[in-house]
């Protein structure tokens, strides 16, 4: 004769967290899997998958523990779909045959902060990195004499400025300016690198904090794409405000671009924290800085770089650039 379980009130309590964590995590990962973002604290939750993955693994072991089969077989849905989602960013791809030959273009992105109390060191890691195209987001008029000082102008005397984003090259460019389709504006260059022309667009989309600006959010990556649209060969790099696991970020993966760090195996990559937790945003939680390509491109490494005074990582990428080819990217 089977026994009853006697209910008490941890065993009460402990059911109750039991499928509060099969609901929450299930959500999550449903949300990542129907690309829907329905609320910013959604949005953030799909931003940390990786621990929403242990969350529901930790549900199955405790069931178990517990002989609750129940939920511990609920909960193994949310486990397997999340993990899967995960690894995916987590593989390297392999890299063409063509790259080895090609030439390379390295480019680096980092958003300053604009309450940085020290832009001449926030402005250190561009200069340091030595880049063929630097950009750089949230740069104030008051990062103006900043700017000055870092001999970032003399290096880069190509130079395309939309309000607060920056972006510099010192390649020969084919043209340059701000591209702009509904509503977002994106400071541009066309570079000449190995014959191929590389067009390269500085993104610095809203953040998605409140549901009023998720519409707008959303709307920037599709215009990211349109803006892209004519060019064989593009480089989207900036803060996206978006991890790999967001709808509008999965879309643009979905049209043809590749993310460097997912490519290279590295898409646990964490670039920004809030300043509240730990010093300078030293506790990073969300990878939302990203390196994007599509076309005759492959990433050939990808480094996240530490800026002072601002609650983000910069980002360095070096691209192959596949130059054996004739056609309207070429020469």
């Amino acid at each position: 004769m089977p026994v009853s379980r006697r209910w008490t009130v941890p065993s009460y309590v402990a059911t109750f967290l039991t499928w509060f964590g099969v609901a929450t995590t299930s959500f999550v990962v449903l949300t990542v899997l129907l690309d829907w973002s329905p609320a910013p604290s959604v949005i953030a939750a799909q931003g940390l998958l990786p621990l929403i993955v242990v969350v529901a693994l930790g549900v199955v072991a405790v069931s178990a523990i517990r002989r609750d089969w129940i939920p511990a077989l609920a909960a193994l849905a949310p486990t397997i779909a999340g993990s899967v989602l995960v690894v995916s960013v987590t593989t390297p791809a392999a890299e063409p045959a063509w790259a080895a030959s090609s030439a390379r273009l390295t480019v680096f992105a980092s958003n300053v902060l604009k309450s940085n109390r020290d832009p001449d060191a926030g402005l250190r890691a561009a200069v340091e990195s030595d880049a063929d195209v630097v950009v750089l987001s949230e740069m104030t008029v008051r990062f103006e004499a900043a700017l000055q000082r870092s001999a970032l102008l003399q290096r880069y005397p190509t130079v395309v400025r939309e309000t607060d984003n920056v972006l510099l090259t010192r390649l020969p460019v084919a043209d340059q300016g701000i591209r702009r389709q509904g509503g977002v504006d994106l400071p541009s260059a066309t570079v000449i690198v190995g014959g191929r022309k590389v067009l390269v667009l500085a993104v610095h989309t809203s953040a998605p904090h409140a549901r009023g600006t998720i519409d707008t959010w959303e709307r920037e990556f599709d215009a990211i794409d349109r803006v892209a649209a004519d060019a064989d060969d593009v480089i989207a790099i900036g803060d996206f405000n978006a991890g790999p696991w967001n709808g509008p970020f999965r879309r643009l993966l979905d049209r043809g671009f590749v993310d460097a760090h997912d490519d290279l195996g590295h898409g646990l990559s964490r670039t920004w924290g809030p300043r509240q937790f730990g010093l300078d945003g030293a506790v990073r939680l969300l990878g939302i800085d990203h390196s994007l390509s599509r076309g005759q491109l492959a990433p050939e490494s990808i480094v996240d770089v530490e800026v002072a005074g601002s609650d983000h990582r910069g980002i360095s990428a070096t691209y192959a650039v596949r130059s054996d080819l004739t056609g309207p990217g070429a020469g």
